[in-house]
């Protein structure tokens, strides 16, 4: 085991298991060298059996299953030549992705299991333990709790709340026609790989939920698919009004990927009307300048940094008159920034979120990374001086969210000039460059599980963002000091690449807790 990994309770022993779902999933296991002799439920799977007397701590692959390794015929066709390699690439990475749990043994699945490991407290970090109940899904106490610890992580490895990423698009819909870019599975392996406990996935799919009807529909696909939580967006649109009160609705306010606002004849002010009272999410550039711009030779150019401050101004002007909750997705710039300011001195209350490509890449530094010529995405890169506003912006809080913005397609579809980066597998192990920038782990911890779970509140089941009893027990484990240099081939996205490869990121997340069950992504069975 690395320094990192945690200490077992002193009976544990470790066994490799594969997940099975057939005959033909099993032979792939043994392709892989994969263990099959003991495999039970994970994640809704039929049980085979139970672990050895004696065994409480177990490692499942949980990617071992043929529709997910392999495209249906419907999908061949957007494929693309790299589709071998890429299945070839995802098998590879899905024995690496490990669910390591003690409690998915029968004997032990039903009683509270204790974690040990350094907490945040009051901005410092401090030895602490966890009883965590498996069944719940929550903690039930925190602090110097009698008894052998279950779990002992080292020293140095932070015990944090898990990442709650409000900005996702994990592609899936009943039609299904963008599984080879990501679905709600392999997105969930993406958010797992980065500390992610809870999405917000995004309603622009070509099934997009605007209306109850297509919300159920990509429930039932969430509940058979993710591992862990998610929030869906429903999306607004021309005619559409607020069709449930649990969840938040978003709004392209100009036109992006998949662009779902099809306003029709109807005004702004008419279609955002019915939304009082409701969190309303806002993709804000400005369409006329969009238009007014379209022929501009870059990508950049034809989306201006004024694109975001005209729109932005103008959303807050009608929250401030029809009573919606504005929040600004994917902040590019100052000058929106500045906006922002501005609305709040008039009493508008908006949040903000900023996402990592706009806080690393600018249009002077992107030729240094490796994968620069695919970093275009909307709103694009923008100037030096608007990325160290931003990050200035992130720690003094005007600046309130950290969200990825993830937004995969294929390798064909990036070398085309598609926008759109993958960033949930990097989304642990960004914070903490962050963090040896100078930005503190509470500031941090706030921007990325605190208040995003705050502004997510009234869309879960439980609290998240927080290790206090009561709360969903769905933590990352981090050790800052684990450098990882990123290859594409560890990335457990669909997409198959990141806009961090090459980047030696000076740490990573080493497991993720969803809800009581504890998942390495960084594990190999040998």
């Amino acid at each position: 085991m690395t320094e990192s990994s945690p200490k077992l309770a002193s009976s544990a022993c470790v066994a490799g298991v594969a997940t099975t779902r057939n005959r033909k999933a099993r032979r792939k296991a043994r392709n892989l060298g994969l263990s099959i002799e003991c495999s039970f439920s994970i994640a809704g799977l039929e049980s085979r059996g139970t672990l050895p007397e004696g065994v409480n701590w177990a490692l499942l692959v949980v990617e071992i299953d043929p529709r997910r390794t392999s495209p249906d015929q419907g999908e061949q066709g957007n494929m693309g030549p790299h589709w071998k390699q890429r299945d070839q690439r995802l098998t590879a990475a899905a024995r690496r992705l490990t669910l390591s749990t003690d409690f998915e043994n029968r004997a032990h699945r039903d009683r509270p299991w204790i974690l040990e490991g350094d907490l945040l407290e009051g901005g410092r970090q401090c030895r602490q333990r966890l009883r965590i109940d498996p069944v719940s899904g929550t903690i039930i106490e925190r602090g110097d709790l009698a008894g052998e610890p279950d779990v002992t992580w080292p020293e140095g490895c932070l015990v944090l709340p898990g990442f709650v990423d409000i900005h996702v698009h994990c592609r899936d819909d009943s039609g299904g026609s963008q599984h080879h870019k990501e679905d709600f599975h392999s997105a969930s392996l993406a958010a797992i790989h980065g500390g992610v406990v809870l999405v917000g996935d995004m309603p622009n799919n070509p099934d997009p939920p605007d209306d109850e009807a297509g919300f159920m529909r990509k429930q039932a696909l969430v509940r058979e698919r993710a591992l862990v939580d998610v929030v869906i967006y429903g999306g607004v649109v021309a005619g559409s009004r607020p069709f449930r009160d649990d969840i938040p609705y978003k709004c392209y306010f100009g036109p992006s990927v998949g662009d779902i606002n099809a306003r029709g004849s109807r005004s702004v002010e008419e279609l955002l009307a019915p939304y009082s009272g409701h969190l309303v999410v806002f993709h804000a550039e400005d369409p006329e300048t969009l238009r007014r711009c379209s022929g501009a030779r870059t990508h950049e150019q034809r989306r201006p940094p004024e694109a975001e401050a005209i729109a932005i101004e103008r959303i807050l002007e009608l929250a401030r008159e029809l009573g919606f909750q504005p929040h600004i997705a994917h902040l590019s710039t100052e000058i929106g920034l500045e906006e922002i300011r501005k609305a709040r001195r008039q009493g508008v209350a908006v949040s903000c979120e900023v996402a990592p490509h706009h806080l690393t890449f600018d249009d002077g530094n992107r030729g240094s990374f490796s994968r620069g010529d695919w970093l275009q995405m909307n709103p694009p890169l923008r100037s030096r001086k608007d990325r160290e506003a931003l990050i200035e912006g992130l720690i003094g809080g005007e600046i309130e969210i950290l969200a990825t913005d993830h937004a995969p397609h294929t390798i064909e579809e990036n070398e085309a000039g598609i926008s759109g980066v993958p960033l949930l597998d990097t989304h642990g192990a960004f914070l903490c460059r962050l963090a040896a920038d100078g930005i503190g782990w509470e500031t941090l911890v706030e921007r990325a599980s605190r208040a995003p779970a705050a502004l997510f509140r009234s869309f879960t089941d439980g609290t998240f963002g927080d290790l206090q009893p009561g709360s969903v027990a769905s933590l990352a484990i981090v050790d800052p000091r684990r450098e990882w240099r990123v290859r594409a081939e560890e990335i457990r996205s669909r997409a198959g690449w990141s806009p961090f490869e090459g980047v030696a990121l000076p740490g990573q997340v080493i497991a993720t807790i969803v809800r009581g069950r504890c998942y390495q992504p960084t594990e190999t069975i040998a």
